[in-house]
């Protein structure tokens, strides 16, 4: 097992007292700091307006992003694609949204050799509320699209567990991941495990941990305090580590052990963040010893 760090923690940098979107640098100051391995997020890179995701050269800025990966001697074995969730599926920003998400499956080829995307499952609600049957249905065709997607492009898709809130309902428990799993069988698919998300949940994490392992192919590793998605840095909250890391080498996981603690960066004074992202990453050094 490997350490990685997603990109989203250090994309942010600050320009003559103002945050720019700057990846490039962030990756620059991953390798630096002794990561080898980076989860590349392109989340901001999709937004509305003058962001890189949503214009036509997107391909070729993900092949800039890829030659300033291979430069610093980093390579993106997952991805995170662009999320959203569908408050209103009469709404013109539903294609918008799923353009974007196909999109980050195309950059992602670009960006990894086979890589992992990470993508959230989406839910779907009628009047009533919630609408678990529709749910399901729409998610077998979108993950089949996917699927087709990734097969063309030479990736592999990993669905997220979620917290439950808002437009989040799908997949915030194991069984809503296995039951997707075994329907889609299909080894292009894997889960990918939230952490933060799951004690977010209030998930017994051991045994939830146990359930996915069979598919379990990557990990976002932060922590929070249960109560807000905080992406903290590990014991900076109350996730019990000292309980699940023996576990993860119980289950024989051997995908990377993969950082996303953007506010534990972005709260750095800038005269620190290389050291935060050093302690970082020998703190991740620490957890693996463990497993």
């Amino acid at each position: 097992m490997k350490l990685s760090i997603a990109t989203c923690a250090t994309e942010q940098q600050i320009t003559a007292g103002e945050k720019v979107f700057d990846p490039a640098t962030g990756i620059r100051q991953c390798a630096e700091a002794g990561f080898s391995r980076i989860d590349f997020n392109f989340a901001k890179a999709a937004q509305k307006g003058d962001k890189p995701l949503t214009g036509d050269g997107y391909l070729d800025w993900a092949k800039a992003m890829r030659a300033v990966a291979d430069e610093a001697g980093v390579t993106a074995e997952q991805t995170h694609a662009h999320w959203f969730y569908i408050e209103d599926q009469s709404s013109p920003d539903v294609a918008w949204n799923m353009e974007m998400l196909r999109r980050s499956v195309e950059a992602s080829a670009v960006m990894g050799d086979r890589p992992w995307v990470v993508t959230h499952p989406l839910s779907l609600a009628d009047a009533e509320g919630y609408n678990e049957k529709k749910t399901r249905r729409f998610l077998l065709d979108l993950y089949g699209e996917l699927g087709d997607l990734a097969a063309k492009c030479g990736v592999r898709i990993a669905v997220e567990n979620l917290f439950p809130g808002g437009m989040r309902f799908f997949g915030c428990c194991p069984e809503d991941l296995l039951w997707l799993m075994e329907e889609l069988n299909d080894p292009l698919f894997g889960i990918c495990w939230d952490f933060g998300h799951a004690n977010r949940t209030k998930l017994d994490h051991v045994p939830a941990l146990r359930a996915v392992a069979p598919y379990l192919r990557v990990t976002h590793v932060h922590d929070n305090k249960g109560v807000s998605d905080d992406h903290f840095m590990p014991y900076f909250g109350n996730i019990p580590w000292k309980e699940i890391l023996p576990e993860v080498g119980r289950i024989g996981y051997t995908g990377n052990w993969n950082f996303e603690v953007h506010v534990f960066y972005h709260t750095m004074p800038q005269s620190l963040r290389h050291q935060a992202l050093r302690f970082l990453r020998e703190t991740g050094e620490a957890m693996l010893a463990q497993m």
